[in-house]
C-alpha cells in the first residue's frame, strides 16, 4: 500500500475526463479530409496518449500541417459536445481537496483544449497547474511536464507525488519523472502491457482510488 501523497497529478483523457465520441467525429472528419479510411474509436484510443506533434508526421506526412489546422478547426468547434466526467472523479477530487492535497493535470491534449474543457466542467479551481502538450518544452513522457505542473506548489517531484494516467505512456512519464505511478480504469488494460514501466498500483475506477485513500 501506497502511504499518503502531497500531490496527485493526473493525465486527462480517460483518467478524469470522457471525451471520446468529440475526438472520434473529429479525426474521421480528418482522415475524409485526405481521402483516407475512417477509424474506431478503439484505432484512436491505441495511439491517442502520444501528442498531435508527434502522430501527426507520421500518419499524414508532409500534410501533417494542414491536417493540424483541419483537426483544430474542427475540435474547436466540437469537442466540448460530448465531453463528460469519467464515473468517481469529482467524488475523487473531493476526496483530495478535503485532505489539502496539491493537484495538477498533465496530458498530451493542447494545452489550449485542456483548459476549456475543465473550465467546461467547472473545474478550473480544483488544480494547482494544468498542462497541456506545447506547455512544457517537449511532452509526455519527457519528465519536463511535471516540473511545470508542481511549479510553485512547493512539492518536488518524488515518490511523494502520485501521478494517475489509464496508459502504459502514462506510467512511462510517472517513471521518467521519479513520481509514483497509479493506473487507473484498468479493468479495459492488459497489464503485460505495461511491463516496461510497472505501476506502483493498479485500480479500476476513480471510485476505488478514493477506497484505497480512505484506508
Amino acid at each position: 500500500m501506497l502511504s499518503s501523497p502531497t500531490a496527485v497529478v493526473f493525465d486527462w483523457d480517460s483518467t478524469l475526463a470522457d471525451n471520446w465520441g468529440s475526438f472520434t467525429l473529429v479525426m474521421n472528419k480528418t482522415y475524409a479530409a485526405f481521402g483516407m479510411p475512417t477509424r474506431t474509436e478503439a484505432d484512436y484510443r491505441a495511439v491517442a496518449a502520444r501528442s498531435a506533434r508527434e502522430v501527426f508526421p507520421e500518419i499524414f506526412g508532409d500534410q501533417a500541417a494542414h491536417a493540424h489546422e483541419i483537426f483544430y478547426r474542427e475540435f474547436t468547434a466540437l469537442h466540448l459536445s460530448k465531453l463528460r466526467p469519467m464515473q468517481g472523479a469529482e467524488s475523487l477530487l473531493a476526496h483530495l481537496q478535503k485532505a489539502d492535497i496539491l493537484l495538477s493535470i498533465v496530458s498530451n491534449k493542447s494545452g489550449e483544449f485542456l483548459r476549456r474543457e475543465v473550465e467546461h466542467l467547472l473545474w478550473t479551481d480544483k488544480f494547482h497547474r494544468i498542462v497541456g502538450a506545447n506547455d512544457a518544452a517537449s511532452d509526455k513522457p519527457s519528465a519536463e511536464p511535471m516540473t511545470l505542473a508542481l511549479e510553485g506548489g512547493g512539492v518536488p517531484a518524488n515518490k511523494q507525488v502520485w501521478y494517475v494516467g489509464d496508459t502504459a505512456l502514462d506510467m512511462q512519464f510517472a517513471h521518467n519523472a521519479g513520481c509514483r505511478a497509479v493506473l487507473v480504469n484498468a479493468e479495459r488494460r492488459d497489464l503485460a502491457d505495461f511491463a516496461d514501466y510497472p505501476p506502483d498500483m493498479v485500480v479500476d475506477s476513480c471510485d476505488a482510488l478514493i477506497d484505497h485513500l480512505r484506508t
